[in-house]
């Protein structure tokens, strides 16, 4: 099956839809679909690095090396614009690509909504009659929607998006609340739930502490929370931060690690450390991926993912299938999975709320509940079954095409 994939960026610091991609592409190459990927030259909004460099190392990419991809120049890295990415050239690739019959794909996949490329490609798909699926990745869930650029989103869902939407093939929900939401939007028949899936690493826990300890010597012999987001006010680390001063009372080792780009909050949550005196306990480490990432994992006592709004939340199943004790606030779409796994617990969004849920865990049976959250994502979230649900769902979508084409 030929596939073409829509995205604004393939840069990993963009994570949500990216890391989405990244994720599902190689299964869907190993189950021999030809894969086509459109995006822009727009890196994460937190890069400062040339243009030049960012494109060399898409260029050695393992992942992006198993596909064919199209990379249009874009403009607008700066907030709002960088969302929207500006491709002068979407337009004419999208003519040429669709009037050949060697590259003409089966079925398109548009990642997010709110990017200019993405409407240019569904009306060409619209005018060649190949059919296409929507994911929004959370941002139409009425939250995400009104929390900023309302007046540019608003303009573009009328004079854009809506259309897009009435007639796409297929609209995928990653998560239950992501579906009720998707209900304001389409018909409910259009609407397919499923979720993202998450590599299960195989390590060895001691050793993979190790390098995180050697890395971060400060954090050695410590019990610490692990927050893996990008540092945003949705995702409200700072509750963290203050139900870890309350932790501490009773737990007095207990630190916090965040790992995670500026997303503009960084300078708010190093003055309510220093507000609450945290300057020994709480470190900050940036962005981190690979065998650090893993380590921080694997040496941390408890995660905790506390947004006011998360469609998803894969770094909350990244952790279950580290078999780590996670907490998570009922806003987080993949927070179901924590008491259904019983991996972990639900805490109401304050710092009282996520203190007294840290203190459960912490008083609980860590290995136990770490096995039965790893048991569970094994089971519900691997990246081959999640690309054979989405190949199913191709198939069942390219055959109602097909039909309707006929009659």
């Amino acid at each position: 099956m030929k596939i073409l994939h829509v995205i604004r960026s393939i840069d990993p610091f963009c994570g949500g839809p990216t890391s989405a991609f990244r994720g599902l592409v190689p299964e869907q190459v190993r189950l021999n679909d030809e894969i086509h990927a459109l995006t822009s030259t727009i890196p994460a909004f937190s890069r400062h690095d040339p243009i030049g460099a960012y494109l060399k190392e898409m260029d050695n990419d393992p992942v992006l090396q198993q596909i064919d991809v199209t990379m249009l120049k874009g403009f607008g890295r700066k907030k709002p614009w960088n969302s929207f990415a500006w491709t002068p050239g979407a337009r004419r690739w999208a003519r040429q690509y669709f009037s050949d019959p060697r590259t003409i794909p089966d079925i398109i996949h548009i990642h997010a909504v709110f990017t200019h490329s993405y409407g240019v490609v569904a009306a060409e798909a619209r005018r060649r009659g190949v059919p296409y699926i929507i994911e929004p990745h959370g941002n139409l869930d009425s939250t995400s929607f009104e929390m900023k650029s309302y007046r540019l989103k608003k303009a573009f869902t009328r004079l854009v998006m809506q259309k897009d939407l009435d007639h796409a093939a297929g609209i995928r929900a990653s998560s239950t609340f992501e579906a009720r939401e998707l209900e304001n939007w389409v018909d409910p028949e259009k609407i397919r739930f499923i979720p993202h899936g998450v590599e299960l690493p195989e390590f060895d826990r001691d050793e993979a502490a190790a390098r995180f300890f050697d890395a971060y010597p400060a954090m050695r012999g410590r019990r610490f929370i692990l927050c893996l987001a990008r540092l945003h006010p949705v995702k409200r680390i700072d509750l963290v931060i203050q139900a870890l001063a309350q932790v501490r009372r009773d737990h007095p080792d207990m630190a916090l690690v965040v790992i995670g780009q500026d997303g503009g909050d960084l300078k708010h949550l190093q003055k309510e450390v220093d507000r609450l005196g945290l300057q020994n306990d709480v470190l900050f480490t940036g962005f981190l991926d690979g065998p650090i990432k893993e380590g921080a994992y694997a040496a941390a006592t408890v995660f905790a993912l506390t947004s006011i709004h998360e469609n998803f939340g894969i770094s909350l199943l990244e952790a279950m299938a580290h078999g780590l004790p996670s907490i998570a606030t009922p806003e987080v779409g993949a927070a179901e999975h924590l008491e259904i796994a019983g991996g972990g617990l639900i805490a109401e969004g304050t710092p009282e709320g996520i203190a007294a849920g840290i203190r459960k865990i912490l008083e609980a049976n860590l290995r136990e509940m770490g096995d039965s959250a790893r048991t569970h994502v094994q089971r519900e979230f691997s990246w081959p079954s999640i690309a054979r649900q989405m190949r199913e769902w191709y198939e069942e979508l390219v055959e109602k095409q097909k039909s309707a084409v006929g009659k």
